[in-house]
């Protein structure tokens, strides 16, 4: 990895760069495959939502029961991709902010609790022009001939800074963040500004 005499900028996935949760939309599709699918999937959620549930083991349970194939994930992506662009989703402050650094040949960036092969299709689907110049970190899925069932690595919270060592990134110069699970990540980086729920940034750090 090159990152020599360049800035290095860093962007939250959900929340940030878009208006929403990809995993919670991978769900929400996945529920539709079967009626045993919905029962299965909606009780997880539950139970993950009371604290009952780390957020580890909600990840490896949902793919676990699904059994998705890796074609099969692909397609979600892209009808989560075009689901987020049919219902306004997109934060374009982000996208213009990241174009521009783009052009400055900024290092980019862009780290995420959800898988990041869900994440990497999305990105291709929704801004074709931009994502070979992204880099993306996200959640390891275990994956057996074909079929995903668990994940291997949970890039949340304090694990996205494990994610960011792994290739050998101690600090940067800017992070763009919508919730305290970045907190740590905010810690490493000279400039920090926050993403609220109506896509308006502030300055954090």
């Amino acid at each position: 990895m090159n990152t020599h005499n360049k800035k290095i900028i860093i962007f939250d996935f959900d929340g940030t760069i878009i208006k929403t949760d990809s995993f919670i939309l991978m769900i929400n599709l996945l529920q539709e495959k079967s009626w045993l699918n919905k029962l299965i999937l909606s009780i997880l959620f539950q139970i993950y939502k009371k604290n009952m549930l780390s957020n580890f083991a909600f990840k490896y349970l949902v793919f676990w029961f699904s059994r998705i194939r890796l074609h099969h994930l692909n397609e979600i992506a892209t009808s989560v991709a075009k689901k987020i662009q049919a219902e306004g989703l997109i934060n374009q402050i982000i996208i213009k902010e990241m174009e521009i650094e783009i052009k400055n040949q900024s290092y980019i960036i862009i780290i995420t609790a959800s898988p990041s092969l869900l994440v990497k299709k999305i990105l291709e689907t929704l801004f074709p022009h931009i994502y070979p110049e992204l880099h993306i970190l996200g959640t390891e899925l275990k994956i057996k001939n074909g079929v995903i069932n668990g994940i291997i690595f949970n890039c949340f919270k304090k694990n996205k800074v494990k994610c960011l060592l792994k290739i050998g990134i101690k600090a940067a110069d800017r992070l763009y963040f919508d919730s305290e699970d970045d907190i740590e990540i905010a810690k490493l980086v000279k400039e920090a500004y926050r993403v609220n729920m109506q896509g308006d940034v502030t300055r954090w750090k």
